[in-house]
This record gives structure tokens, sequence and C-alpha cells, in this order.
């Protein structure tokens, strides 16, 4: 009678301990199963989320390579048209320097090729600032606005030179022209160093750049 007794305690208690389960007398085998839910879940999440990450810097590296190819050819495409630029300036202030040894007809020549690189200039500078301030940043477009101008300026006293015999103003052109070249080497040196550091396009640095004033030359008869 006691052993009885005995027996429907342990088997009462059981069932109450079976009870407390989540999943009752199946509590065992449905933590297992959820455990294996639980664990493709959770894995094949960290593994989506590690290939996303990876076609994300795939996706960077691609556009950084595209936009470092277009932003190489930019520059040297405008450094090109600056230094060719400046030697058909020095070409005239050579000419104007010394006029017994190039004659009317030399000068005129160089006159010639100085105006079809300005206008050569002229026809590209339009696009060619837009893609710098994109590419490059503020800096670089107010610095070749900079340039411009100066050359500009240049191009102004060149004129008034040419139309009115005054050979004088020369050393001026030439102070002004090896200051400009040395800004010009600045330039270069900063795109350079921005392409290698891949602070182009999407991630140029946001600046404002110097705005230097316009210079106006008034040729005085």
């Amino acid at each position: 009678m006691r052993e009885e007794i005995t027996r429907q305690k342990k088997e009462v208690e059981k069932n109450m301990n079976e009870g407390k389960k989540l999943f009752g007398k199946y509590n065992e085998l449905c933590l297992l199963v959820l455990g294996f839910l639980l664990t493709g879940i959770v894995g094949t999440y960290i593994n989506n989320r590690f290939q996303y990450k990876t076609w994300e810097r795939q996706k960077k590296e691609v556009l950084l390579s595209t936009q470092t190819e277009i932003a190489t050819k930019l520059f040297e495409n405008v450094s090109d048209l600056m230094h060719e630029r400046m030697y058909a300036t020095w070409q005239i202030v050579f000419a104007f320097e010394d006029t017994l040894k190039f004659n009317k007809y030399e000068r005129e020549k160089r006159w010639d090729t100085y105006k079809e690189v300005l206008r050569k200039w002229n026809m590209n500078r339009g696009f060619n600032r837009e893609m710098l301030r994109f590419y490059f940043g503020n800096t670089t477009y107010q610095t070749e606005r900079n340039i411009h101008y100066d050359f500009r300026f240049i191009g102004q006293i060149l004129e008034c030179i040419k139309n009115n015999s005054r050979y004088s103003m020369i050393d001026s052109v030439r102070t002004i022209s090896n200051q400009l070249n040395k800004t010009i080497t600045g330039f270069n040196i900063n795109a350079i160093k921005l392409i290698h550091t891949g602070k182009i396009g999407e991630s140029k640095e946001i600046s404002n750049g110097i705005k230097k004033d316009r210079k106006e030359f008034e040729c005085k008869n």
C-alpha cells in the first residue's frame, strides 16, 4: 500500500514537472528542432549580411576605379591646356623682347598660334570647369578660375603691347607669368595628390577654395 502511494506521488511530481516545461513531455525534441531553426535563420542572416558588405565594398572599389580613370584623364587634359597656353604666352614674350631677332612676320606668326591656343582653351573650359568641380571639389575649381583670370590679365597686357608697341611692359608680363607658372605647378601637385589618395568624385573633400578678385588691365595710350 505504501509503495503504491509512493509510486503515485512520483507520477504526480513527474507530470507536474512536465507541465512546467514549455513543450511538455516533448520539450527536449521541440527545443532541439527550434535550435536548428534558429541556427539556420541566424546563419542565413549573417551570411547575407557578409555578402551584402562584400558587394558594397566591391561596388565602391569599381566606382573609385572608374572615377580615378576619368579624373586622371580630365587632369591630364586641363594640365596640357594650361601648359600649352603658358608655352604660347612665352613665345610671344620672347618675340616682343627681341624685336630685332623676331621680325613683324615672325611676331604675327606666333601671335596667330597664341590666338589658336586661346580659342582651344575657351572652347573646352566650360565643360572642364564643371568636371573639375565634380571630381576634385571647389578648391581645385576655384584654383582653375584664378589661373584663367591671370592668363586673361596677361593676354590683355600682350594685346596692349602688340597694338601700341609698348614693349617696355614686357617685364610685367614676365613677372606675372613666372608667378602664374608656380600656381599651375601647385594646381598639378594638388590634383595628383587627390587622385593618388582617392579623394575624388564621391569621395572628394568638401571645401570652398579661395576666390581671388578678377584683375582687369586698362591699356592707356
